[in-house]
């Protein structure tokens, strides 16, 4: 057999196969992870909880040694010119045709794809979907460009799910010629890291990019578990990895149709905006502010400047601010590569949108209010605050939420409408929050 994985940081990690959260510290005497699931997005909620102390919960102090920048971003790119903060650019200009100077890259060769990924993590959160699973392991397994690692969060903490990572790892082992897998994250390709709560999706790539950056992951490319990724997903996306520190490639939905829910971010009235992005230019890429965790692909660099995904969120708006956030910082692009297949249908997405009346539970109608809250404040962070204009995008969110419940909950009025009106209250105490602090910049963490 091969060697083992190459890794340079086998003493900084612990082993995370164990569903004790063994890197995590207590949260005021509470564990993140000891949340009940229902807890992070009802009663208690999340908005209380610090993120600078969600990040020492979560491990991100523990075991970040410092780490070799691997330098400032081209200036041709405009992405900066020396690092220093002040030099960082202002949000991206949403449809920016971007690439109209010049045609889109050709599809990067298998020796060239499998160069810019010897240090890319695949990050897969999963939460009681073991069939979906093992499709997506024989899915994996047919790749001609091997990732550095796999890392499986599993939010369930499923005993079928660590076997079938098991098994998954093993095959991999010996199809891609590794070391015998031995369940040690700091050696083998394929990384199981079971919670003992469901931390949602936030959480789950919160902990799995953790992980993957503690590992010394470059590139982070993001999964649910209900898709199937294009073969040549990865030399598609090597393509643009040169040029780009943030890429988003075409969905295909389950009707056959390309993804097209999502809208460009506006920041003065923190909604998606209701035009789907289907317009690339002769370059093959559009600039955006806005981003799905659904096949997104981020470099170490981005993560440095702004951070994990706020697990605050738990789920819905979270991937949108951490497009918003990029864009901050460099210039997220949506390609025209269709890279992965929906193998159900979600409508999550549609939820921060203005068109989705789709049935959704009353724990839903209370996330998506309340993370309101969650994304004034990141807007206050950055300075594009609009009280009037964001208390309008707040009166549209109750609005639909209302409507969903007219047009396919009746019966359920009545406790519908009290979650929204618990999650306006919950987002109100967020923007009032004296203490709220946004996610820390790993870099500040590695450097120095």
């Amino acid at each position: 057999m091969g060697s083992a994985v190459p890794d340079d940081r086998d003493d900084a990690v612990p082993d995370d196969t164990e569903a004790t959260d063994a890197d995590d510290t207590d949260l005021d005497d509470m564990d993140l992870d000891e949340l009940d699931p229902d807890d992070l997005g009802t009663d208690l909620g999340t908005e209380d909880l610090d993120p600078g102390e969600l990040d020492e919960a979560l491990g991100l102090e523990d075991g970040l040694e410092a780490y070799e920048d691997p330098g400032p971003y081209d200036d041709a790119d405009g992405f900066g010119t020396d690092g220093d903060d002040s030099q960082i650019p202002g949000p991206a200009v949403p449809g920016a045709d971007a690439g109209a100077d010049f045609l889109a890259p050709d599809e990067a060769s298998v020796e060239e794809a499998q160069r810019l990924a010897q240090r890319l993590a695949i990050v897969i959160v999963t939460y009681n979907r073991p069939k979906a699973m093992e499709e997506l392991f024989d899915n994996l397994r047919r790749f001609d460009v091997h990732p550095w690692r796999i890392i499986v969060v599993d939010n369930a903490n499923d005993p079928a799910m660590r076997s079938a990572t098991a098994d998954f790892g093993r095959s991999i082992a010996a199809l891609w010629d590794d070391a015998e897998w031995t369940g040690d994250p700091r050696t083998d390709r394929v990384v199981y890291m079971p919670r003992s709560k469901n931390l949602g999706p936030a959480g789950g790539f919160n902990a799995g990019m953790k992980k993957a950056y503690k590992l010394g992951a470059e590139w982070f490319w993001l999964l649910d578990d209900d898709v199937l990724v294009d073969i040549d997903a990865l030399e598609k996306l090597a393509a643009w990895m040169p040029a780009h520190d943030m890429i988003q490639g075409v969905r295909i939905d389950t009707d056959d149709n390309p993804v097209t829910d999502e809208g460009d971010f506006s920041p003065a009235t923190g909604l998606l905006s209701p035009m789907p992005r289907t317009r690339f230019g002769r370059g093959g890429y559009r600039v955006v502010n806005a981003v799905s965790f659904e096949g997104l692909l981020v470099s170490r660099r981005v993560v440095d400047q702004i951070g994990l995904p706020d697990p605050r969120f738990f789920m819905y708006g979270d991937d949108t601010m951490y497009g918003y956030l990029a864009s901050r910082v460099t210039n997220p692009v949506a390609v025209y590569d269709a890279i992965l297949y929906r193998t159900r249908p979600d409508s999550d997405r549609a939820a921060m949108s203005l068109r989705s009346l789709g049935k959704g539970s009353d724990r839903e109608r209370y996330q998506i209010m309340r993370n309101r809250g969650y994304i004034a404040r990141y807007l206050m962070q950055c300075g594009s605050y609009s009280p009037l204009l964001f208390g309008i995008g707040t009166c549209v969110t109750a609005h639909r939420e209302i409507a969903r419940l007219v047009a396919t909950d009746r019966a359920g009025f009545i406790p519908g409408a009290i979650e929204v009106f618990k999650g306006w209250l919950a987002a109100r105490r967020i923007m009032h929050d004296p203490d709220w602090k946004p996610m820390t910049p790993l870099g500040s963490l590695t450097r120095g």
